[in-house]
């Protein structure tokens, strides 16, 4: 597709997760600027080698990358696309020691995820396995060395005309990118059409505390109603050609899960216990992903009154009268 004179082309990479593809985006303008880069997997990296061939080009073409989160799927080539030309990285600040690896930083992560599901009732084994998992998801990507950092109202000098809007919520570093004039947004996990985005408990660089993800992603999306947003080229699956509906059915949708959760409180009040009870499968083999829907909407519940918590070696919650 064309917008305000560049080229825009969504590359769809394999992944090896569950999530299937995911989209990167070539825009070509004054600069060629790619957005996202999959993960470090060799089919994938074939993959965006030949899509680029297509039209032309080779990976030392590119002048800058620009990462909308640091999730593996969309970071994984970061380094490998580096290594065949130095490029400017742009991405969020607190994607930095994600992206970059940072052993402190890795170490206060596992004790952060740790204490969560020991304190959401998560028994010893399967905290191990999940742990084990993430252990083995990092190698799907390299560490980026360094970061051109941007906030909210950035531009950049190989994208003018577009602006880095903060979007967190799936990720606490998750950005997006805007195009007014156009009302375009290229727009990462923000906002997907085929599925509810996630909204990750994971642990924002910088601060102790444990974001409430959920309630952040809500006020996040809910802020995208104010902007001129025609369209939303998303990071898996296809555009989304009425944002502003999709926003409000997703802000909907979680409440009636939030409902849903408070309806089971007076008879399980942890949230391992809650996890099994609404994915009686998925809890033994996506526990981070359930972990944080059910996490996510008890915070909700509790920013609403309509729950209480209970801190504690575990913690527990129960309908507010």
């Amino acid at each position: 597709m064309n917008a305000g004179g560049e080229r825009i082309r969504r590359i769809a990479l394999p992944t090896p997760f569950r999530v299937g593809d995911v989209n990167v985006y070539l825009i070509e303008g004054e600069g060629r600027v790619l957005v996202d880069t999959g993960p470090e997997t060799d089919e994938a990296w074939a993959a965006l080698q030949a899509r680029l061939r297509e039209v032309g080009l080779k990976v030392r073409d590119l002048d800058a990358i620009v990462l909308t989160h640091h999730h593996i799927d969309h970071v994984g080539l970061a380094a490998r696309i580096l290594d065949e030309k130095p490029l400017p990285v742009y991405a969020h600040p607190q994607a930095a020691p994600y992206v970059g690896k940072a052993e402190a930083f890795l170490a206060e992560r596992a004790a952060f995820m740790r204490t969560l599901y020991q304190k959401s009732g998560v028994p010893e084994p399967l905290i191990a396995e999940a742990e084990e998992v993430y252990r083995a998801y990092l190698r799907f990507f390299r560490p980026v060395p360094a970061i051109r950092p941007v906030r909210e109202g950035a531009t950049l000098p190989e994208l003018p005309g577009w602006t880095v809007l903060e979007t967190p919520g799936h990720a606490p570093d998750h950005v997006a990118l805007f195009r007014p004039d156009e009302g375009l947004l290229i727009g990462g996990d923000h906002l997907l059409l085929h599925i509810s985005s996630n909204a990750f408990v994971e642990p924002a660089y910088g601060t102790p505390l444990r974001p409430r993800s959920l309630v952040v992603y809500r006020e996040a999306l809910g802020r995208l109603l104010d902007l001129p947003i025609g369209r939303v080229l998303p990071g898996h699956g296809e555009a989304v050609a009425e944002p502003a509906a999709l926003i409000r059915e997703r802000l909907r949708q979680q409440l009636e899960r939030a409902e849903l959760l408070r309806g089971l409180l007076a008879e399980e009040a942890t949230a391992f216990g809650l996890s099994q009870r609404l994915f009686p499968k998925l809890f033994r083999t996506e526990l981070p992903l359930v972990l944080s829907e059910v996490v996510g909407h008890l915070d909700l519940l509790v920013e609403l009154g309509r729950a209480t918590v209970e801190d504690g070696p575990i913690i527990r919650y129960r309908p507010a009268d």
